[in-house]
């Protein structure tokens, strides 16, 4: 298990706060998931906003439960 630092993406307010345009975060999403498809051949299949965090650097970081 890892610690993950990270802004809710669905809490605007804060990333606005932290100088984290929210357009470039929906971007950012629509290009991971895209290319997770197109790309990889595999996705997160559990993709909903309590399991994906902002970094600073506007860096999606995908939580996963591994049983």
């Amino acid at each position: 298990m890892e610690f993950i630092d990270g802004i809710k993406v669905t809490d605007k307010s804060v990333l606005i706060a932290n100088d984290i345009d929210p357009v470039k975060v929906s971007e950012a999403g629509l290009r991971l998931f895209v290319s997770q498809i197109l790309d990889y051949g595999f996705f997160h299949a559990d993709p909903h906003a309590g399991n994906i965090l902002v970094k600073k650097t506007v860096k999606l970081s995908l939580l996963i439960s591994v049983r």
